[in-house]
């Protein structure tokens, strides 16, 4: 089995690297396909871009059509091979943890090697500002954490607080206050930040896009933490729902309302973080994170970085939360089956640099009782 899944990696790592080298001539690798507009990397190139009169949608958007029109059988093969490459077992052994560790890790150092973001230095300044406003400091364990919602943040930062001492019992039953008591990046100066990016052990962890997209929305609108129907309500109400009577509480909000309002958001950047892409987030291009874990294999994963990390402290990764509901395969199958594809697809292509530069397929399409159903492939 081990032979077979290493035989699998190198070949996947090959074809993700031809598939590289083909689209990286082109200039078509790693840029966003989403609405974010133009990834504009220097404040020199906005300028340029601002005195061509040029727009950030229209320019994405025709980047995007190329895409997809002419490299859409080699974005195939990095999915075929994802497919092939992952798998999912309930008690996966240590071999298979550390191959499938492997293919996601290399797979994403892969993809970044072609991407001309090399540091934060690249990015533009409001992206550098929301990227350290999302990474927490430990300078005595010397790492970094950046946290990306509706992936185990919120057990992640008891963690933290009860290796620092803020917590003093991590099975403590509390909502968590996701900014007393932790340090993040964007409260350093500029040396201080760089000293740390260069030296400390920086991880993160990932999740299938299309379940953290149903949790996302599960959490803020079917149970309305944070207000959510109040403060998106009305503009899905304008937007989608023209000549239809409404409420006025917005409780019937559905899951294809919510992903048109963000397939519809034009800026990535005034994306809730919520359901902000997860490599506009962390930026791993960027950052070169020496560990990135996933929410498939939480459990297995936590407890590797823990071993790097907490020293002498008795910390572990605690279980969920008893008030948690999980999102399940059945239900992510079943809200995805509603939704029209055309939706899905322009969601796959917001989301496609996600898919890819973490290891996970795009879901499958195939008809189910004469209507057309997806079915989610998850590593």
């Amino acid at each position: 089995m081990v032979a077979i899944h290493r035989c699998i990696l190198s070949c996947f790592l090959c074809c993700v690297s031809a598939v590289i080298f083909l689209l990286g001539g082109s200039g078509l690798i790693y840029q966003p396909d989403i609405s974010s507009g133009i990834r504009v990397r220097t404040y020199r190139e906005q300028e340029a871009c601002m005195k061509r009169n040029c727009t950030q949608n229209s320019t994405d958007s025709r980047r995007r059509s190329r895409f997809r029109n002419r490299h859409s059988e080699y974005t195939q093969e990095i999915i075929s091979g994802i497919q092939q490459a992952f798998g999912t077992t309930p008690e996966p052994d240590q071999k298979d943890l550390e191959i499938t560790r492997s293919i996601r890790n290399e797979t994403y150092r892969t993809v970044c090697a072609a991407d001309d973001i090399q540091s934060p230095r690249d990015l533009t300044y409001e992206q550098r500002e929301k990227l350290f406003s999302q990474i927490i400091v430990d300078d005595e364990r010397k790492f970094l954490y950046c946290f990306v919602p509706k992936v185990a943040c919120s057990n992640w930062k008891r963690v933290i607080k009860y290796m620092q001492g803020s917590l003093d019992n991590i099975e403590k039953q509390i909502k968590m206050d996701h900014k007393a008591d932790l340090v993040f990046l964007k409260e350093l100066s500029y040396h201080e930040i760089q000293y740390r990016l260069s030296n400390y052990y920086k991880f993160m962890f990932v999740r299938n896009p299309m379940e953290r997209l149903l949790s996302a929305f599960r959490n803020k609108f079917g149970e309305d933490i944070g207000n959510y129907r109040k403060r998106y309500g009305p503009t899905i109400a304008k937007r989608y729902r023209q000549g239809k009577n409404n409420s006025g509480n917005y409780d019937d909000i559905t899951f294809e309302e919510f992903i048109r309002l963000v397939v519809d958001t034009d800026d990535v950047n005034r994306m809730d973080p919520h359901w902000r892409p997860m490599h506009e987030l962390c930026q791993p291009c960027a950052v070169h994170y020496d560990f990135i874990g996933s929410f498939e294999h939480l459990q297995y994963d936590a407890q590797y970085v823990l071993e790097q990390i907490r020293g002498d402290s008795d910390a572990y990764f605690p279980k969920r939360q008893m008030y948690y509901d999980p999102t399940t395969r059945d239900k992510i199958e079943t809200e995805l089956g509603r939704i029209k594809p055309e939706y899905l697809q322009q969601l796959i292509d917001k989301y496609i640099l996600d898919f890819i530069t973490f290891g996970y397929a795009p879901p499958k399409k195939h008809k189910y009782q004469g209507n057309v159903f997806y079915s989610p492939s998850s590593p």
